[in-house]
């Protein structure tokens, strides 16, 4: 594949993190934003020249810089050096993580490990990174992944036994396994896989709008019981 194609796909995936982020806010775009990445990270490590990896890399950090610059760009209001200086960084730590991901995963298939289990890779380095990221001193948790659906709260209820990491994961998964899906050839596990899909996409929603709608019904009831 042509370098400038790879700059395509990472240009896709930039876009759509963007427009899934806040305040533009298509939170179900987030579902496929990594896909574009996906294929490319799948592209390289069939690739045997030694600038595989900074192609990798260099593509990643275009995408992630996309989106922090278009998610972000308010901090600049601040300070623009440290605004800049913010979106570099942070730029940089997701173009690392998804580059450590990419190495890990292609040890792990050396040593025999299929692919379709050595992707899942992608979610334990960003759960691991966004974890860390809200801990040091330049800790920046706005670009966490679960943080895409605040307002869409009807959805995520369930973070009251997650946390901010569930969501994460959710979005993490949902990627992982769409690109699985798209990589296949058979039909018949094609729509087995489509339909996993779409039951971790729905069945959490559904499990929200329950809690939801069961804690406004609690609600109800104590205030009825105040005014009686």
């Amino acid at each position: 594949m042509k370098r400038s194609k790879f700059f395509l796909y990472a240009l896709l995936s930039g876009i759509l993190f963007s427009i899934a982020w806040p305040p533009i806010g298509f939170p179900v775009i987030l579902f496929i934003a990594f896909v574009p990445l996906l294929y490319i990270e799948d592209i390289v490590a069939t690739e045997k020249n030694s600038s595989s990896r900074f192609i990798l890399f260099t593509s990643s950090f275009f995408a992630f810089l996309i989106w922090n610059i278009t998610s972000t760009f308010w901090v600049c209001n601040a300070s623009v050096p440290g605004g800049i200086a913010a979106i570099l960084l942070n730029s940089l730590i997701m173009a690392v993580v998804f580059l450590l991901f990419h190495t890990s995963k292609k040890k792990m298939i050396d040593l025999g490990v299929p692919v379709s289990k050595a992707i899942f890779l992608l979610p334990v380095f960003w759960i691991g990174y966004e974890f860390f990221h809200h801990r040091w001193d330049v800790t920046w948790p706005w670009l966490t992944l679960g943080n895409a659906f605040a307002a869409n709260h009807t959805w995520i209820q369930w973070y009251e036994y997650t946390g901010v990491p569930g969501g994460s994961l959710w979005v993490l998964i949902i990627n992982v396994l769409l690109y699985s899906c798209i990589k296949k050839n058979e039909w018949r596990n094609i729509r087995i896989q489509l339909v996993s899909i779409g039951l971790i996409l729905i069945v959490p929603i559904l499990i929200s709008l329950y809690l939801y709608d069961r804690c406004n019904s609690l609600e109800n009831s104590s205030v009825k019981n105040k005014i009686s």
